[in-house]
């Protein structure tokens, strides 16, 4: 979270930002609402620790993931154009995000 937008940089997949000048609407959630819904990864990396790239599921239809499997939080975030769902390695750090997110979209 910077003073312009949201910047997700990995080494697994794709880098992203995301200007707060386009997002709509963020929310937390202490477990993630779509993690008993079918969906599958149309592109991008899963493994035990990761699932990251480009997701479709019935509650956000086609959607961009980056988060650790091991951490039931997440932030989903939706723009002018697409829904973001992301979590880092635990809730603490996952409510870090919104928290700073909010701040900085004042």
């Amino acid at each position: 979270v910077d003073e312009d937008g949201l910047r997700i940089e990995t080494a697994y997949w794709q880098d992203l930002t995301v200007p707060y000048s386009e997002i709509d609407s963020v929310t937390y959630y202490d477990h993630d609402p779509s993690a008993n819904i079918d969906g599958t990864r149309t592109n991008g990396f899963g493994n035990l620790r990761f699932s990251m790239g480009k997701f479709e599921n019935d509650l956000y239809g086609s959607y961009i993931r980056y988060t650790h499997t091991d951490c039931d939080a997440c932030v989903v975030i939706e723009t002018n154009s697409e829904t973001i769902v992301l979590n880092d390695a635990n809730e603490n750090a996952t409510r870090t995000i919104y928290e700073q997110l909010m701040e900085n979209m004042k």
